[in-house]
C-alpha cells in the first residue's frame, strides 16, 4: 500500500495540473482537496470500497459545485455538471473560474474521477490501466490547449514509465526494460512525425463529435482593441456576435477609436462624459454641417449575441445611441463612442444612428488641407507620431524640413529615428501628393497592390530594437490588419495628415 500511494502522489499533481490549467483564477485547494477524497476508497477494502467511491464522489461534487448537504444533492450535482459540461461546447479555454464555476465544478470532478481510476488501478497492481488512466486523464484536457505539447507528452510519458516500474514487484529489474520501450516510444514519435508518408491527422477526431443537447448558443468573445503586432490565430466555428436590423447597404461597424501612437502601438485614449450627450456626438470642430441633419441618419437595432465588451457598435459614424434593452445608462466618448457601464451581455439590445458620409472621389479630391478644432492647437488631436511629438500639416511650407529635423537634430530623435524607413516611404509613395486625399489614395494603393505586401496572420518577429511597423513597411512586407492599418495611420500622421484606426467589425453577412 506504501509504494502504491507513493506512486499516486507522483502522478496526481501531473492529473490535476492538466485539467486546472484550463480555466484562469482557480485555487490550489480546492483540487487538492479532491485529489484527497479519491484516495479514501483505496484506504478500505470490499464493499466499504464501493460505499465509499458513492460518498467520496458526492462530497467532492458538493466542493466542486458548492451545494449544501441534504436530500437534494444528488440532482443538485448531476444538473449542474450537466450544465457544467455543455457549457465547453460554448465557452474558450483557458476561462475565466469567476464567470463560469459550473465549468471549474466539471474540472474538479474530472481532477476526482481519474485521479480515483488512477488510484484504484495501481492499488490492484494493474499497470496497464493506470497507464491508460493517465494517458486519457492527462491526454485529453492536453489536446483542448495549445502551446508546449512536447514538455506535456514528456511528462505524460515519464509519469507512464514510472508507474509502470514501480507496480513490478522488483523496480530495480524494470527500468532497463522501461527505459528501452520509452525510447522505442521516443524514436517511433520522431519517425511518425517527420515522415511524408502519414497523414497529419488524428486517428480519432474526438473534438469534432457534438454531443450538444442545449438550443444554439455562441460563445462569449471579447477582444484588446489595442494593437499589439503578435500575431493572429482564429480557432471554433465562426461565431455571431452580433445581429444588426438595418437596411441593405454594406456598413463597417465600429466599437472604438485608436487615437493614440507611442512607439509604433496604437492605443485607445477614451475620454468619456457623464450627464446628457450631445445630438448629435461628434468633437467640436469636427462636425459638418450636413451630419446635423437628422433626415440623413439610418436607424440600426443591434442585439448581442456573443460580444462581451462594455463598448457599443454603430455603423460608420454613430450620432446617436437611444435607450436599449438590458445595456443600462451609457457613457459618451466625444468620438461617438458609447461605453456601458456594465459589460454586455446576451440579449441586450439597442438602437443607434448614424449618419455615413459618401462623398464622390472628385469632392474629396477638391478638399483642402484646413484644420479646426482638436486637430491644432492647443490639443493637437489627432498628429502625434510620438507624446508630444507633431510634424508640421500638409501643405504647411517646410514639412518634409521639419521631419528630418526632429529625426536628426531635435532633442528627443532617438525616440523617432526607428521610423526613419518608414517615414521615408511615405515621402517617396506620397509626399509629393496635392492633396491628403490623393496622399491616402497613394499610400492605400501602394498596401494594397504595388508595395509587394503580404496578408499574414503570423508575420516573422522584428529584431530586437527595431519597432512592428518599421519592420512591416520595409523589411518582411509580411502583416496582418494592424500592420496595414497602423502603418498607413502612422505614415499619413508623419506627412501632417490628421489620422487615426477605426476599430471593429466589416460588414457582415446580409439576410433579407
Amino acid at each position: 500500500m506504501g509504494r502504491a500511494l507513493l506512486v499516486v502522489a507522483l502522478a496526481a499533481p501531473l492529473l490535476a495540473w492538466s485539467w486546472m490549467r484550463m480555466e484562469t483564477g482557480h485555487d490550489a485547494w480546492q483540487a487538492t482537496l479532491v485529489v484527497l477524497l479519491a484516495l479514501v476508497p483505496v484506504l478500505v477494502r470490499g464493499w466499504a470500497r464501493a460505499a465509499a467511491i458513492v460518498v467520496t464522489l458526492f462530497v467532492a461534487g458538493a466542493i466542486a459545485f458548492d451545494v449544501g448537504a441534504g436530500w437534494s444533492l444528488p440532482g443538485q450535482v448531476l444538473g449542474r455538471f450537466g450544465n457544467g459540461f455543455l457549457e465547453f461546447y460554448d465557452v474558450q479555454v483557458p476561462f475565466a473560474r469567476a464567470e463560469h464555476p459550473h465549468m471549474h465544478g466539471v474540472l474538479l470532478i474530472a481532477v476526482f474521477a481519474f485521479t480515483l481510476a488512477f488510484a484504484l488501478a495501481v492499488a490492484a497492481r494493474r499497470a496497464a490501466l493506470a497507464a491508460l488512466a493517465l494517458l486519457v486523464g492527462i491526454g485529453w484536457p492536453g489536446t483542448l490547449l495549445p502551446g508546449h505539447d512536447l514538455v506535456r507528452g514528456a511528462l505524460l510519458l515519464a509519469a507512464v514509465l514510472a508507474t509502470t516500474a514501480l507496480l513490478r514487484r522488483h523496480p530495480g529489474h524494470a527500468l532497463v526494460p522501461v527505459l528501452a520501450a520509452g525510447a522505442v516510444v521516443v524514436v517511433a514519435a520522431l519517425a511518425a512525425s517527420s515522415s511524408p508518408a502519414l497523414a497529419k491527422r488524428a486517428f480519432l477526431g474526438w473534438q469534432h463529435w457534438d454531443l450538444y443537447t442545449k438550443p444554439a448558443r455562441p460563445v462569449d468573445v471579447s477582444y484588446v482593441w489595442n494593437s499589439s503586432y503578435s500575431g493572429l490565430t482564429f480557432r471554433g466555428k465562426p461565431t455571431t456576435v452580433f445581429t444588426v436590423k438595418a437596411s441593405p447597404q454594406s456598413h463597417y461597424w465600429r466599437v472604438s477609436l485608436l487615437n493614440t501612437v507611442v512607439s509604433g502601438r496604437w492605443f485607445e485614449e477614451p475620454e468619456p462624459e457623464y450627464g446628457p450627450p450631445p445630438v448629435p456626438l461628434g468633437e467640436p470642430g469636427l462636425i459638418p454641417a450636413r451630419e446635423r441633419q437628422q433626415d440623413g441618419w439610418e436607424k440600426q437595432q443591434v442585439t448581442i449575441a456573443a460580444l462581451r465588451d462594455v463598448r457599443l457598435p454603430g455603423a460608420s459614424e454613430p450620432v446617436r445611441f437611444g435607450d436599449g434593452r438590458g445595456v443600462g445608462d451609457l457613457i459618451f466618448d466625444p468620438t461617438g463612442i458609447a461605453f456601458a457601464k456594465e459589460p454586455l451581455s446576451r440579449g441586450d439590445s439597442y438602437d443607434v444612428w448614424s449618419y455615413e458620409p459618401s462623398p464622390t472621389p472628385s469632392q474629396l479630391a477638391a478638399s483642402k488641407p484646413s484644420y479646426s478644432g482638436p486637430i491644432v492647437a492647443p490639443q493637437d488631436k489627432y498628429r502625434e507620431v510620438q507624446t508630444r511629438v507633431y510634424p508640421r500639416l500638409f501643405g504647411r511650407p517646410g514639412r518634409a524640413a521639419y521631419v528630418r529635423y526632429l529625426m536628426t537634430d531635435y532633442a528627443r530623435a532617438d525616440e523617432l529615428r526607428p521610423f526613419l524607413g518608414l517615414y521615408q516611404e511615405a515621402e517617396r509613395v506620397a509626399g509629393g501628393a496635392r492633396s491628403p486625399y490623393a496622399a491616402a489614395v497613394a499610400l492605400e494603393r501602394w498596401f494594397r497592390y504595388g508595395g509587394g505586401f503580404t496578408y499574414d496572420q503570423h508575420p516573422p518577429p522584428p529584431p530586437a530594437g527595431v519597432p512592428a511597423l518599421e519592420d512591416f513597411v520595409v523589411h518582411t512586407r509580411h502583416g496582418y490588419c494592424q500592420h496595414f492599418a497602423g502603418a498607413m495611420a502612422l505614415m499619413l500622421r508623419y506627412l501632417g495628415i490628421p489620422s487615426r484606426v477605426a476599430v471593429g467589425f466589416t460588414s457582415g453577412q446580409y439576410d433579407a
